[in-house]
């Protein structure tokens, strides 16, 4: 950190420290923007299987990573060039540092860094972003900060041992039911109950399951993974009728939550017209599973007793954006879609409302005032 040496002042090491652990989250500040701005660009297709695949991936890979199989590093001419940068005497010095650091040290929170920049893309929004991952620094380096103030601190650490890998086994497992995650809007039961199988069976085996030099705690949660993947497995071979009657767990899963909703229609462009014809304004809502402000709009919007009296008076339309179709490009080119949800409105005489349209999640109070505007 460079504080030893330069004064013997606690408080020049506490504000040392501090500037270049600001120059670390600024660093990461600026991926979360980035990720925020780019996730605009493909948020409306993170229903393809493609983009799905992609994604779901990297986090097994970064799972993977975790999980002892490989390491994760920047090239090693890289490091050495800028690991040979040292600090300088004074708070530019520490904040270029900071900056060089923020690059150099994030492999070594790969997984993590990479499964909040995916939150952040989802978002989609570039604020969040920034104060997301600059908080996460700043996270990061509270341990610098306080090395830099007390330097007897540095005798003091704790040695990497079991219960790193305990940490990072637990982490390992995150990402990988991350990747389970973003792959369940697009896959069928059958499917996803066969990469739960697959990804159960698979681990149960790398821990150890029939090892015979394994601990006994570790074999026996290999174990219970193993027949647990096993059941998913059979559970993949029965058809959806039949799930209720062997798996009686399964039969709630598609139960609706218990909260009020408009009647909804699912949209076409006849309905739309005929809504037209009959001099009846639109709420035309695209949604998606992996959506959650979607959700939000749902649970805290839509079910809002004031919302759902005036919205007697429109036709409900909602459309399915999990899974890229040929109808969602032409509907992304017509009204402009960057993101979801997007709320479509449209007045009696059937003209699209750009101008109220909603991106985003909204609170009823604000989201009934457009229904008025739309009305008058």
């Amino acid at each position: 950190i460079g504080t030893k040496g330069v004064s013997g002042s606690r408080w020049r090491g506490l504000t040392i420290s501090l500037t270049y652990v600001l120059g670390i989250a600024l660093t990461y500040a600026v991926l979360g923007v980035v990720a925020a701005r780019t996730g605009a660009l493909f948020g409306a297709l993170l229903g393809h299987p493609v983009v799905v695949g992609i994604i779901a991936i990297l986090f097994v890979a970064m799972g993977l990573s975790m999980y002892g199989l490989y390491e994760i590093q920047m090239p090693k001419f890289i490091t050495q060039k800028l690991g040979g940068t040292r600090t300088q005497k004074g708070y530019i010095g520490a904040f270029g540092s900071g900056l060089i650091a923020g690059v150099v040290a994030s492999p070594c929170v790969g997984p993590v860094l990479v499964s909040i920049l995916a939150y952040v893309a989802r978002t989609q929004d570039s604020v969040l972003g920034f104060v997301l991952l600059f908080v996460f620094a700043l996270g990061l380096g509270q341990l610098f900060i306080l090395m830099g103030t007390f330097q007897s601190l540095l005798h003091k650490l704790p040695k990497s041992g079991a219960w790193m890998e305990n940490v990072k086994f637990i982490f390992g497992t995150i990402m990988i039911g991350m990747a389970l995650y973003f792959v369940h809007p697009i896959t069928d039961s059958a499917l996803f109950s066969g990469l739960i199988a697959t990804v159960l069976i698979a681990l149960s085996f790398f821990f150890g399951a029939f090892r015979k030099n394994q601990s006994k705690w570790q074999k026996a949660i290999a174990r219970v993974a193993f027949v647990a993947g096993l059941l998913f497995a059979i559970r993949g071979f029965i058809p959806e009728h039949m799930l209720d009657r062997v798996f009686p767990f399964s039969a709630g899963q598609s139960t609706s939550l218990n909260y009020a909703k408009p009647d909804w229609a699912n949209y076409s462009e006849a309905l739309l017209m005929a809504a037209q014809l009959d001099g009846r304004p639109v709420i035309l809502d695209f949604q998606a599973e992996w959506c959650l402000a979607c959700k939000e709009l749902e649970i805290y919007t839509f079910s809002d007793p004031r919302v759902l009296e005036l919205g007697k008076q429109f036709l409900w339309l909602k459309f399915d954006a999990t899974k890229s179709s040929p109808e969602l490009d032409v509907l992304q080119e017509k009204y402009g879609i960057s993101g979801l949800p997007f709320i479509a409105f449209f007045d009696k005489k059937g003209n699209w409302r750009s101008d109220i349209t909603l991106l985003g999640f909204e609170k009823a109070e604000p989201f009934l005032k457009r229904m008025e505007e739309v009305l008058k």
